[in-house]
């Protein structure tokens, strides 16, 4: 069993603050009561009992954390729980029924997850500057473009490629050369349309937010 952790105050706000950006996402905006010391109030500490829970118990990492406040703050909206505010992250049942649907995603979703998390959080690594992609790696511009580069070092793969609006767009504006050793917009697109179901789709939101391509066959 791993070492358990020491849960840090800044680990809980930051853990409240995806919590507040979800519950916004349902029209409900939450914040800690007025007060000098936020750590002493009933949110600091439901907050931090889930942090701990989630990971010293469940041991789990930041990605799985925030889909497992996603998807409670969903099953919370269905069952009209709104209401309960941050109490939310304290109940139990709606922490092991929405912990056992993620753990009953299937291993290929989970890979999915992780590898479009992965490629998502290397490209803002670099710059929020969408252009970035076709910028080419020299000032003389005599290397090939940055979105070529990085798919062929694996850090932009093809299912990323395929699910984000920047990459798709950013292919078009590569020189032909290039163009021919990515894969085409009728590739990506069927890539696209194979990969982005309805079940999927709120947690492909949470990775790639409004840069995800959604297929004309799904309701966003």
């Amino acid at each position: 069993m791993a070492e358990k952790q020491k849960i840090s105050d800044s680990k809980v706000f930051t853990v409240y603050s995806w919590f507040q950006t979800e519950m916004c996402k349902v029209g409900r905006k939450i914040k800690f009561p007025k007060c000098s010391d936020k750590t002493k109030t009933y949110q600091f500490r439901w907050t931090k009992n889930f942090v701990n829970k989630c990971y010293n118990e469940l041991d789990l990492n930041d990605e799985i954390v925030y889909f497992l406040i996603s998807d409670m703050v969903g099953y919370a909206k269905n069952q009209k729980l709104l209401n309960k505010g941050t109490q939310i992250l304290c109940m139990s049942n709606i922490i092991d029924i929405c912990y056992q649907g993620l753990e009953n995603m299937a291993e290929d979703e989970v890979s999915l997850i992780e590898e479009l998390t992965s490629c998502h959080n290397f490209l803002y690594e670099q710059t929020n500057d969408k252009d970035i992609l076709v910028h080419r790696l020299t000032e003389a511009e005599k290397g090939c473009s940055n979105l070529l580069y990085w798919h062929n070092l694996g850090y932009l793969t093809e299912v990323y490629m395929a699910l984000s609006k920047n990459c798709s767009q950013a292919l078009t504006k590569l020189p032909k050369e290039e163009k021919e050793e990515l894969p085409t917009q009728f590739e990506l697109f069927r890539i696209c349309t194979h990969v982005v179901s309805d079940d999927l789709l709120p947690r492909l939101k949470v990775i790639l937010g409004s840069d995800l391509r959604i297929p004309p066959t799904i309701k966003s």
